[in-house]
């Protein structure tokens, strides 16, 4: 997910530079700023390397891991505006 912010960004930004997209156009640019990007990566970072370090994981240990990062990206997402959208989760 995180790639994908940062990739459509630059490209949006890219294309507002060169004048082929309008700024009003760029949603990259207003739904997922740098700084939101960086708090969302920051929070994933710690989730992936739990589920990676898990010899043998349980429902349980798994669960509590999703159950966590899921506390924290809501508390990002509350923070910058409720920038994460239904379909922007299912991605």
């Amino acid at each position: 997910m995180i790639e994908r912010l940062r990739r459509e960004t630059a490209e949006q930004q890219a294309a507002v530079a060169a004048g082929t997209l309008s700024p009003d156009e760029a949603y990259a640019l207003t739904f997922f700023p740098p700084m939101f990007v960086v708090a969302v990566d920051a929070a994933l970072e710690p989730y992936e390397q739990e589920i990676a370090s898990l010899d043998s994981p349980t429902d349980e240990a798994v669960w509590v891991a999703v159950e966590r990062v899921v506390v924290t990206l809501n508390g990002i997402d509350l923070a910058f505006g409720q920038r994460i959208e239904t379909m922007t989760r299912r991605s």
